[in-house]
């Protein structure tokens, strides 16, 4: 009966041994990954994590992606202004409010505004326009940077 039970706790101790070397592997393999995350969401907070471009400038970065937003719904609202008037609206601010001769409208709910574009429409070719604080024209939101 010695023999058995002398069996039976080395048998234990190898199985305990082994099992406690995969708990560590697996514990160290779960808090690299925090670490890794923890490391990337401190570097976007510094603001490194900004795309590179044309400019590393965060605020410009945050006014071109506020311009290709605002544009894409001024044209998705042009587009059903068009569609329900069946002319193209004379300005942006036109498409915020309803028009009385068809009652039909606001297609957005306020006209965009920034300090840093305007975006306009030609009411004879319903193009859309990006113009800089000056009121000059520029080729995109892109190049606001």
């Amino acid at each position: 009966m010695t023999r058995s039970a002398d069996r039976f706790r080395r048998r234990r101790q190898t199985d305990e041994t082994g099992s406690a070397l995969a708990g560590v592997v697996v514990s160290l393999l779960v808090l690299g990954i925090l670490v890794a995350g923890a490391v990337v969401a401190v570097d976007s907070l510094a603001g490194n994590g900004t795309p590179a471009g044309p400019s590393h400038n965060p605020a410009t970065y945050s006014a071109v992606v506020a311009c290709e937003t605002d544009y894409a719904s001024v044209q998705q609202a042009e587009s059903a202004y068009q569609a329900q008037v069946g002319r193209y609206p004379a300005s942006v601010a036109a498409l915020a409010v309803a028009d009385p001769a068809t009652g039909t409208g606001p297609w957005l709910k306020q006209a965009p505004s920034s300090t840093r574009y305007i975006l306009v429409i030609d009411p004879s070719t319903g193009a859309i326009g990006v113009e800089d604080p000056a009121g000059r024209p520029v080729s995109s939101c892109a190049s606001l940077g």
